[in-house]
């Protein structure tokens, strides 16, 4: 079993801020906060009486209650007697400082456990709405599916979760669901099993898992279960708790046919929604301040008002993790203390405004359309037939890179592999796809191996499916056949029926 920390439920200064910024927050006076470092059964409010020389009460102390368990206390030092509406905001403010405590006592064993932040930083509404789902799902060991966009806080709600929970010194082990390798997943995901027993599982992206490993979780888990019944017979029995992170619904999923049913009955029982940073900006200030504490690289290094006031007013597609990407870099390399806005958009390029002085003149007097389109709509093909001259009018990077994919894209091989055959970062490569093809790296792989599989299927149209994805460049079937799916809108097998049907009317 792992040691917990030595002393866990300290209050150091952070912790101290939060607390007292919510008493004043809601005009509490005269009082302090004591934490138990282990929790205790739940207490009623308790109220010193008054000496023979005193008319009022001088001491009340308020329970702070989590999962129907004492964690600490809130001593009102002079209290006077109080109303009814007065006791329920009480009731309110001892509920906040339960989810603050708890937070930072989840971010210690995080730390000392996973070497890992909980990023649920701010206090806001939305946050302790968050942080009360969390002790919710924290007081069962139900599964609990979290949904939010890429780069969100998931992996910081699922250990939260746990941290909170009885499990909290048992282990927490994330595993990693866009594996394409059936055997390699097969032979990870039982070792986690192994390894997890009487903790937690957290199955990270689980929404990119392909369906055979879907069908192989969903037996391991109900194997699970029949080690449940045994043991209600007398057999020892740790089970696994079973956290999984999403990016897309999982219903639409399981609609399409993309996702088992069998494993979704398995998983559904809590669920959580998390929203992306651009729907909640009121955050940003405190996670932005929370950021520079943690990777600064002098006491004195600050960002300038501009920078500040441009941070808290970008969408960030990319969420918490872009966030902190975008600071890394900037703490790292700006030159400039404090931080400008210059430095800003040298270093984090995709937040430089768009338009201009000229681009504004042009728009009064032409129509500009409302989404970009490629330069090069028909890419797909001039790299199939490998025309070079093409390419001729993209940056020279950019070219050359295109040049390489057009000879190698059934090998596989990453954004960052032919970066470094080309001679650039991979940055940098990912930017010129952006803006000068509309495109991704990763989407136009896609979809030229869809192509490949496409005319390899019209020139032999009884050829076996799994052969098509194998030539194709595709190391997985069942990611072939979403990816064929997704750019051709029916499966590679309803394709080459389609083409066999047509053949033999033609004969």
């Amino acid at each position: 079993m792992q040691q917990p920390p030595k002393t866990p439920c300290q209050m150091p200064d952070l912790l101290t801020i939060n607390i007292n910024a919510t008493l004043t927050a809601n005009k509490i006076t005269g009082a302090r906060v004591e934490v138990y470092a282990c929790g205790t059964f739940a207490q009623n409010p308790r109220v010193l009486a008054p000496s023979a020389r005193e008319k009022q009460p001088v001491y009340a102390s308020y329970p702070i209650i989590y999962h129907n368990t004492s964690i600490g206390m809130l001593h009102l030092l002079q209290p006077r007697m109080l109303s009814r509406d007065e006791l329920q905001k009480l009731s309110c403010v001892t509920k906040k400082l339960a989810l603050i405590i708890k937070r930072y006592q989840a971010t210690s064993l995080s730390n000392h456990y996973l070497g890992k932040t909980v990023n649920i930083t701010p206090y806001s509404d939305h946050t302790l709405k968050l942080d009360a789902f969390i002790e919710i799902a924290a007081s069962t060991r139900f599964p609990v599916i979290i949904r939010g966009e890429f780069g969100s806080e998931k992996l910081s709600v699922a250990s939260a979760i746990h941290y909170n929970s009885v499990l909290k010194h048992q282990p927490f082990i994330e595993i990693d669901c866009s594996t394409p390798c059936l055997s390699a997943f097969e032979k990870n995901i039982q070792r986690c099993f192994d390894q997890g027993r009487g903790g937690t599982l957290f199955l990270h992206a689980i929404d990119e898992l392909p369906l055979p490993q879907q069908l192989l979780l969903a037996q391991l888990i109900q194997a699970q279960e029949a080690s449940h019944e045994q043991a209600l017979k007398g057999t020892p029995y740790n089970p696994v708790r079973f956290l999984v992170s999403t990016t897309r619904a999982l219903t639409r999923q399981l609609i399409a046919g993309e996702f088992s049913q069998q494993l979704y009955l398995k998983l559904n029982y809590l669920n959580v929604q998390l929203a992306p940073l651009s729907e909640r900006k009121q955050d940003i200030p405190e996670i932005v301040e929370k950021l520079m504490n943690r990777h600064r690289l002098y006491p004195e290094q600050d960002l300038g008002q501009a920078v500040k006031k441009a941070l808290c007013q970008y969408h960030w597609p990319g969420n918490y993790q872009q966030l902190e990407r975008v600071l890394i870099r900037l703490l790292t390399l700006a030159g400039s203390n404090p931080i400008q806005l210059t430095d800003l958009h040298h270093n984090a390029p995709e937040m430089k405004p768009k338009t201009n002085k000229a681009a504004a003149k042009i728009s009064k007097t032409a129509i500009v359309p409302a989404t970009k389109m490629p330069l090069m709509p028909d890419l797909i093909p001039q790299l199939i037939n490998k025309n070079y001259q093409a390419f001729t009018g993209l940056h020279p990077a950019l070219r050359k890179a295109l040049c390489y994919v057009a000879d190698n894209y059934c090998a596989q091989m990453s954004l960052q592999q032919l970066a470094d055959k080309i001679g650039i970062s991979a940055s940098h490569l990912c930017a010129l796809f952006k803006s000068q093809l509309n495109n991704s790296y990763k989407q136009i792989i896609t979809e030229l191996k869809v192509e490949k599989a496409r005319r390899l299927f019209i020139n032999s149209p009884l050829a076996r499916v799994s052969d098509v994805a194998e030539k194709s460049g595709f190391g997985d079937i069942s990611h072939f056949e979403k990816a064929f799916k997704r750019f051709t809108d029916c499966t590679p097998r309803a394709f080459k029926n389609a083409l066999n049907h047509t053949a033999a009317q033609v004969n």
